[in-house]
């Protein structure tokens, strides 16, 4: 049962396995990734296309200093990658 509820969650949930298969951390990104859900959700819950307009939104609530950083880097990754 999927924990992500946005319409990004079953995107999320692919990357965040194919990461793990990979050999990154289960924990890596997962918590930066559940906020993106979480903002989603509650401000954008139709929206189906990662825009930069939606990262940059996303990185810029609330988020200073190494937060901001470290979401720049979930989102890019989610960015990155696209389903066989």
């Amino acid at each position: 049962m999927s924990t992500f509820t946005s319409s990004f969650g079953a995107r999320i949930e692919a990357m965040l396995e194919w990461r793990t298969s990979l050999g990154h951390s289960e924990r890596d990104m997962t918590n930066a990734m559940a906020g993106f859900d979480r903002f989603c959700a509650s401000h954008h819950p139709g929206e189906t296309v990662l825009t930069r307009e939606l990262a940059t939104t996303w990185c810029r609530d609330t988020a200073t200093g190494t937060w901001g950083a470290y979401r720049s880097r979930a989102i890019r990754s989610s960015g990155k990658y696209h389903p066989v």
